[in-house]
């Protein structure tokens, strides 16, 4: 579903494919920070794709 969203906002296959990834990753590693156990980290990681805190979050991230 996140490599379609990449598509549908216009990425090339390659591009969309490696941000999905990379979006998910980024999720998963703010949800289990905010996490306070293995019954939240699915709720967190979903409030984490959908936008919910992680703009502000990524706001801060250095990728290199």
């Amino acid at each position: 579903a996140l490599i379609g969203a990449f598509l549908g906002a216009g990425f090339s296959p390659e591009s969309a494919a490696v941000l999905a990834m990379t979006w998910w990753g980024l999720c998963g590693e703010l949800a289990e920070k905010k996490s306070q156990g293995s019954g939240h980290f699915a709720v967190e990681l979903l409030d984490a794709l959908s936008g919910v805190w992680c703009s502000e979050s990524f706001a801060s991230l250095k990728i290199s």
